[in-house]
């Protein structure tokens, strides 16, 4: 939840700053450098010339920067989800004692994030001669204008002329600099989120499911093989069979990892098999309709959620 809330923050943030700030900021530098250098060429040449190395630099930061971020946001995401689970079973943290070794994690967690956030504030200072640079240059165009007054080459208008164009040109440029960082930024995030949404669809009905007139309750297991996709290959069962007849009661014992929970997951089709084949009646389940499926099928978790209004 947190990847998809900052992603749409991040999309949000992108719309605003291209809409608001990138496009009246590239339109406005661009007819500020196309009088300037219908007045003098020399002068426009420089004034463009100067954002070179100074996007240049500020790349360079950027790079850092984004590394950092990235890393910033990956711990959050991971520590976000276990304190969301530590605050909804709260009762057994308590339960358990175990406040201070949760309160210790929550402020190790937080101390990592500071020292992160501490190393993109040194390089944002790092960044900032490249801010330096471009009032040395500004600095140094304007001289250059004023002398081009008192030598008679420019008008007193002229040069009052010049000198609020510069700024015009180095205003926006210098603001593009700062949306592309906030872009940027906002790109990370986003990522994540388009990830997410690009994810496929593994379980769904095949274009023609048969859909049984009545379910009797003969369950059956025919050699099948299974591993949690995310678990590193780990394999649960390996060409397990057995049968359920109707009206009969399976008890599944074992120690915790086994694979008991699995097999009721497999059969209201939250996963499927690798191999072989899970019928009821005879008929496989990836051939029913899903919603069929879970409609005959009750499934009592040992994890308990409460909704509001329940």
């Amino acid at each position: 939840m947190n990847k998809l809330s900052r992603g749409t923050s991040n999309i949000t943030s992108i719309i605003t700053n291209v809409g608001m700030h990138f496009l009246p900021n590239v339109v406005t530098a661009i007819i500020s450098i196309i009088i300037v250098s219908s007045i003098n060429l020399p002068i426009g040449i420089a004034s463009i010339s100067m954002f070179v190395p100074f996007f240049m630099i500020r790349r360079l930061y950027f790079k850092e920067l984004e590394k950092v971020e990235k890393k910033s946001q990956k711990t959050w995401d991971k520590e976000y989800s276990h304190f969301w689970e530590v605050l909804t079973n709260i009762r057994l943290v308590k339960a358990f004692t175990a406040e201070k070794m949760e309160l210790n994690k929550f402020y190790k967690t937080v101390k990592k994030l500071i020292g992160l956030r501490t190393n993109m504030e040194k390089i944002h200072n790092k960044s900032n001669a490249a801010d330096m640079l471009i009032e040395v240059w500004t600095t140094a165009i304007v001289a250059y204008s004023f002398y081009l007054g008192l030598t008679g080459h420019f008008t007193i208008g002229t040069v009052i002329l010049m000198v609020q164009y510069i700024q015009m040109i180095r205003e926006p440029l210098w603001n593009l600099s700062w949306v592309f960082w906030e872009m940027k930024f906002a790109k990370i995030g986003v990522k994540d989120y388009l990830k997410i949404l690009d994810q496929k669809i593994d379980i769904k009905n095949i274009d023609l499911p048969i859909t049984p007139d009545k379910i009797k309750g003969k369950v059956s297991f025919d050699k099948v093989w299974f591993k949690y996709p995310d678990k590193s290959g780990q394999k649960v069962f390996e060409n397990i069979s057995f049968n359920v007849p109707s009206g009969q009661t399976l008890a599944l014992v074992g120690k915790s990892g086994v694979g008991k929970t699995t097999v009721a997951h497999l059969m209201v089709r939250f996963f499927d098999p690798d191999q072989g084949h899970i019928k009821i009646d005879g008929l496989d389940l990836r051939d029913m309709p899903l919603k069929f499926l879970r409609q005959n099928i009750g499934l009592v978790s040992q994890d308990s959620y409460l909704f509001d209004a329940s």
